[in-house]
């Protein structure tokens, strides 16, 4: 009897000691290593986030997005590729006509493993002037490489929610006339011109016809004659532009030596802000192409 209460104790001794070791974290039924709640867990500080938060902010006024990039988390990267990333804020840019912004870290909390970084941004367009854009969030996480950005296009606006785009709808006004102090029409909104279509085939006298596009169109005769010459004889193709009384006064002349006004096809009319007269038309305003480099620095100013 008194044998099998000693065995008895001997085993609920042992179970304690299971139970106690078990408790201790020293190992599960397996064998291996049990992992507290706290186990891995970074001494990423607050104002490491923030100092992350200044640099993306940073890299931003500078247009650095490959140093951006490098800033958000991973998620964030397997989300968008560096190159969409990049698009996303240079179309931004393009559509605000954005010239610079303005950062400013308010104040930084932390919940866990994340941080809330709450700033101001001032953004300078071309187009619309100023922008504040206030109280803004920025939220970072805990990463093996250190405090990341939780980016989406919402970083850039709030209302940039998945698949939204940023438009730029335009209401132009009308363009008034201008008189000089006499009540003379200076710039006519409503002006028309007679573009002249020739074809080299149809052309009775070249030498004569060459001639009278020269006066009428103030150019060189050799500037009109290497206009036309790389044409094929049987095409049709504008040869310049007069205003409707300059083209009546001279209609029997163009048929005459040139063969315009023929048939239809030999002219037409198009309604185009005219400028009256010699007088510094540069100072009351001009309409002219851009090349394809200019695209990018002519959208940004507004155009």
């Amino acid at each position: 009897m008194q044998k099998e209460k000693k065995g008895k104790k001997a085993l609920l001794i042992s179970l304690i000691a299971a139970i106690g070791l078990a408790a201790c974290g020293g190992s599960n039924a397996g064998g291996n290593p049990v992992e507290s709640d706290n186990a891995g867990s970074s001494q990423l500080t607050l104002d490491e986030a923030q100092q992350v938060a200044e640099t993306f902010l940073q890299g931003w006024q500078n247009s650095d997005y490959a140093a951006m990039y490098g800033l958000i988390s991973p998620n964030a990267r397997d989300g968008y590729s560096e190159a969409e990333f990049t698009e996303t804020y240079t179309e931004t840019a393009t559509t605000m006509t954005l010239s610079s912004l303005e950062s400013q870290v308010k104040n930084s909390l932390r919940q866990g493993t994340t941080a809330a970084i709450l700033y101001d941004i001032s953004f300078h367009t071309n187009l619309f002037g100023d922008i504040a854009d206030l109280d803004r969030t920025m939220r970072l996480i805990e990463t093996p490489e250190g405090w990341r950005v939780a980016w989406s296009p919402m970083d850039i606006f709030a209302e940039l929610v998945e698949g939204a785009r940023l438009n730029l709808q335009r209401t132009m006004p009308g363009r008034g006339n201008i008189y000089d102090r006499n009540g003379n029409v200076m710039v006519d909104q409503n002006g028309r011109a007679v573009t002249l279509n020739l074809v080299k085939q149809d052309v009775p006298d070249m030498v004569g016809c060459i001639t009278l596009l020269s006066n009428l169109f103030v150019r060189e005769y050799k500037d009109i004659e290497e206009f036309i010459a790389p044409y094929n004889m049987d095409t049709r193709f504008p040869v310049g532009e007069l205003d409707p009384e300059t083209y009546d006064a001279e209609a029997g002349n163009l048929v005459q030596l040139c063969s315009i006004g023929n048939d239809d096809f030999d002219t037409s009319t198009r309604t185009t802000r005219r400028y009256y007269g010699d007088l510094a038309p540069h100072v009351l305003g001009y309409v002219s192409q851009i090349t394809p480099e200019q695209m990018t620095e002519y959208a940004a100013k507004g155009y």
